[in-house]
């Protein structure tokens, strides 16, 4: 299989950030700004954490890594996209959290 840096790049950044989510979301638990379950973001954390790991020692994922990875990197670019929507940013310019 081969891989984009462009497409890697993209990974490796929106893995990144899934992870700094994650342990933002655990955070506010803990202090009580909001409700969730910890173990499952822990889970969700290690998870994230593997893969990026995966990817920085520039091991090739197989197929259905490299598919998980491209699931993580789609649901973080819609978590941007719908945060640039609530700020009031306007369809076409929050569009860009799609972009690799």
């Amino acid at each position: 299989m081969i891989i984009r840096q462009k497409a890697w790049d993209s990974a490796m950044f929106n893995l990144d950030s899934m992870r700094e989510h994650l342990l933002y979301q655990i955070d506010m638990i803990h202090s009580g700004q909001a409700e969730g379950d910890c173990d499952e973001l822990r889970t969700r954390v290690e998870e994230v954490e593997d893969l990026l790991g995966m990817l920085k020692s520039g091991r090739l994922p197989n197929y259905a890594t490299w598919k998980r990875i491209q699931q993580i990197v789609k649901e973080r670019q819609m978590m941007r996209y719908t945060t640039c929507l609530a700020s009031g940013m306007d369809e076409a310019t929050a569009a860009g959290a799609f972009q690799d």
